[in-house]
């Protein structure tokens, strides 16, 4: 990461996208504090589908994910948020 910060600056506006590994969160603990730090869908499906099984929630995450307008992201998720 350090390398890596050498060409790509540290900015609020920045986001990485990761499977959540722990040493890649520590990582951007350390060196990109100010960036975001989000899960790759396929790897929160995955989890979906292992913890959650029988629920039908993948379909809702899948759904929520793709939404485009803040408000249909929060009406599906609220279905989400009642599945549970």
């Amino acid at each position: 990461m350090r390398q890596l910060k050498v060409v790509v600056a540290d900015d609020n506006g920045l986001a990485f996208i990761s499977d959540r590994q722990v040493s890649i969160a520590k990582a951007l603990e350390k060196v990109y504090p100010l960036a975001r730090h989000g899960i790759c869908i396929h790897h929160l499906l995955n989890n979906v589908i292992s913890y959650f099984k029988g629920k039908g929630l993948a379909g809702l995450i899948s759904k929520a994910s793709k939404a485009y307008r803040v408000v249909d992201f929060k009406k599906t998720f609220a279905h989400v948020c009642i599945s549970v």
